[in-house]
């Protein structure tokens, strides 16, 4: 249906999710000739898919994994993906929305007569992937099983929400300067001006920068599983896990973070070390050249989904696969793990945006 013309507008002067996507079959598969599809909002490749929506209040970031050995029944479970992230993009539209026409009404007005942001941008993560489920469940053609990420920032509050049900997940990655900091906190965490030096000359490609910068992992989401490559899934089979069985986190993220996301075939087969690296390559390349931050989440996820591929393919690199399947099967495994891979990349940056109600794009937004 088409937006109502409401001439009521919402300024935003707080944070937003710059992020990008890439992906990949698994290598079986791109022998054969396929391929994934990747865009800016939606993308999928084998049995994965993924959203991401930046549009005012609406900052949102999606990955599900299909099961895979559905097709042993003759079952894609690429659609049951495919129609979850769908149906996560439609309830958060759905609720957002409704809580502009709140607005309009005069219900999301704080006792000072402002906007209240916080009401305004609040979605529960496992509230939005149990309205999608429902939506999936009623659609009798649509079977298989998938495991499911979902993560919202709410701006007015710089707030991270997630909920992840599965071996997906999600990382927040954050920068430090240590001009930023005090000098006590400087001198204890550096080894020595010469690591400092080098590792800054080898990100950068240029001369030692005034400042030394180093990365820290804020957060990692753990994966949710019933046991080595069994995952929590959702699905329409009888013996489904549920959204509500998913780990549940919340965190206050600054303008300046990075969030990596992806499916398993990117954490199955790159380090975390690795991954926060490449991020900050990417920041300092930023700081060099001064590329926006929608360029470098882009190449930073190709370069991820690169370096996750060359890995899953590899018969004796050490990885996080083989690392857990050696201890879980005690035997000596090596390499890494053949998947389907999708990557998301996210910058949170400051935002200074005016949304009409009446052209609120989340409720036209195509995947194509």
């Amino acid at each position: 249906h088409e937006s109502p013309q409401w001439n009521s507008k919402i300024p935003f002067n707080d944070v937003v999710l710059t992020a990008c996507a890439a992906a990949t079959p698994h290598p079986s598969k791109v022998q054969k000739g396929v391929k994934g599809f990747v865009s800016k909002a939606f993308g999928y490749a084998g049995e994965d898919a993924y959203i991401i929506v930046s549009d005012g209040p609406l900052q949102l970031m999606a990955v599900a994994d299909g099961v895979a050995a559905w097709w042993m029944e003759g079952i894609d479970a690429g659609e049951y993906s495919r129609m979850l992230v769908s149906s996560l993009r439609e309830a958060a539209v759905a609720s957002v929305s409704q809580a502009m026409e709140d607005h309009v009404d005069g219900g999301l007005m704080t006792e000072d007569g402002d906007v209240d942001h916080q009401a305004l941008g609040h979605l529960d993560p496992v509230q939005l992937t149990s309205d999608a489920w429902e939506k999936v469940k009623a659609q009798p053609s649509v079977a298989g099983s998938c495991t499911a990420c979902t993560l919202t920032l709410e701006r007015s509050t710089s707030t991270l929400r997630a909920a992840n049900l599965g071996d997906s997940g999600f990382m927040v990655v954050r920068i430090i300067s240590y001009e930023k900091r005090s000098l006590f906190a400087a001198l204890k965490t550096l080894q020595s001006d010469e690591d400092e030096e080098t590792a800054l000359t080898q990100h950068t490609g240029k001369p030692r920068l005034k400042f030394p910068t180093r990365y820290e992992i804020v957060y990692r989401s753990p994966p949710r599983e019933h046991g080595l490559g069994h995952p929590y899934q959702l699905g329409h089979h009888q013996h489904t896990d549920s959204p509500d069985m998913a780990d549940k986190m919340e965190l206050d993220v600054r303008e300046g973070d990075w969030i990596v996301m992806g499916t398993d075939g990117l954490f199955d087969n790159l380090w975390d070390d690795e991954i926060a690296s490449k991020v900050l390559e990417a920041h300092l390349r930023m700081q060099v050249d001064g590329r926006p931050a929608r360029q470098a989440a882009g190449e930073t996820a190709r370069a991820l989904l690169g370096g996750a591929y060359n890995r899953s393919i590899s018969k004796y690199d050490s990885s996080p696969f083989s690392e857990a399947a050696t201890e879980e099967l005690n035997m000596a495994y090596s390499g890494g793990k053949p998947d389907d891979i999708t990557v998301l990349v996210g910058v949170v940056e400051q935002g200074n945006d005016e949304l009409s109600l009446g052209t609120f794009r989340g409720t036209t937004l195509d995947f194509a």
